[in-house]
């Protein structure tokens, strides 16, 4: 996970790092893949998340429709980006991303889940 952007941003993504990493790990181990020291791997997994103001969430006070007289309530868009690269070369060999708007920071089981799903259609070792 690539701590860059605001504080909030990086703490966010530091408390769901664990989580995340544990959830590929588990996913690819399960499709046939061996963990190996980032020196020595065949393949790299770079996770990328980006949190941003939504603005589709931004309403006048007075209509409740977008205008420059905007209050903004609290939802934010967020974009996960998963790649598989290839070690020795840097190449992408796979790669997926998510978005969601919602309030509120997305738990640790949603983040598991989220990363089942995109790793589903990650082909299993030796194919």
């Amino acid at each position: 996970m690539e701590p860059d952007g605001t504080a909030y941003d990086r703490a966010t993504i530091n408390s769901m790092a664990p989580s995340a990493l544990e959830a590929v790990t588990t996913t690819l181990k399960g499709k046939g893949y061996e963990e190996g020291a980032n020196g020595d791997a065949d393949l790299l997994v770079r996770m990328r998340g980006k949190f941003v103001q939504n603005f589709m969430n931004e309403k006048s006070v007075h209509t409740g429709t977008p205008a420059p007289d905007i209050q903004r309530e609290g939802a934010e868009h967020r974009v996960f980006l998963m790649e598989i690269l290839e070690n020795r070369t840097g190449n992408v060999l796979w790669s997926d991303s998510r978005t969601r708007s919602s309030v509120g920071t997305p738990t640790a089981e949603r983040a598991r889940v989220v990363i089942a799903e995109m790793l589903a259609a990650v082909p299993e070792a030796g194919r």
